[in-house]
């Protein structure tokens, strides 16, 4: 099974043939044959895109994912619900938000309002939740510009206190936790890259609090194999090319 499978009754809602929650019930009463075989559990996953899956042996028609890279503006959320701060799909293009799967896009993972960069948005939750979740262990790469100035030497012990994992107290709903090791690099006295294979909240931002520098800019460059297109302008997305997708292909 690959990571663009995805359970039937999935497939069968963006088709049109029923809602998730009567999924079960339309399977057991219509023949759903997913390549010449019976389907009767909701839980088979198939591969829209490539698999043959007929209904009553009308072919379903096969229905493209959408996966977006989106470079996150500051003062925009990952979220579909209203708040005081503006949505990030709202500022996603005419043409997404008036295509057939709009309704089902989604983020895989999140970046807080302050922090710009990376964003991918997709149709698949297979795919999503493979790109996102802990025990995927995917990297997340940032680039990081700090309250205060820090010399080399102090560099140094940065890089060795988060190589060997540093702990950091409870903020708001997370508990405090030891930081699994992660790689850290300077560029200047102010500015660095980080990166770590875990997403917890706000963990970049305390991770420096924890050594009293604070984040002043934040900027997610990469996840996994997947870098921030440099010709990609802030606020804007692109669909991800066929190469791109097949970087996946080892999930």
């Amino acid at each position: 099974m690959n990571v663009f499978s995805e359970p039937v009754d999935h497939i069968l809602v963006r088709g049109g043939c029923c809602s998730l929650r009567s999924a079960q019930t339309f399977l057991k009463n219509n023949n759903v044959c997913v390549n010449g075989f019976r389907v009767l559990l909701r839980a088979v996953y198939a591969d829209s895109e490539r698999d043959d899956i007929t209904v009553n042996g009308i072919p379903l028609p096969k229905t493209s994912h959408l996966y977006l890279y989106m470079n996150k503006p500051k003062g925009v959320v990952c979220t579909r619900q209203p708040g005081r701060h503006k949505l990030i799909y709202d500022i996603l293009p005419s043409e997404i938000r008036a295509h057939l799967l709009f309704a089902h896009l989604h983020t895989a993972g999140r970046l807080d309002a302050d922090t710009t960069g990376l964003i991918i948005l997709t149709t698949n939750g297979r795919f999503s939740n493979a790109l996102a979740s802990p025990d995927s262990h995917i990297s997340k790469t940032y680039n990081a510009v700090l309250s205060n100035d820090i010399p080399q030497a102090v560099q140094n012990e940065y890089i060795r206190c988060f190589a060997g994992g540093i702990t950091l107290p409870p903020e708001k709903k997370s508990p405090g936790f030891t930081a699994k090791p992660a790689s850290l690099s300077f560029s200047g006295r102010r500015c660095c890259t980080l990166t770590v294979t875990e997403g917890k909240f706000h963990q970049v931002r305390r991770m420096f609090a924890a050594c009293g520098n604070p984040v002043e800019q934040l900027c997610r460059v990469a996840v996994g194999s997947f870098s921030l297109p440099p010709d990609l302008p802030e606020g804007e997305c692109r669909a991800f090319s066929p190469e791109e997708l097949r970087l996946f292909s080892d999930f």
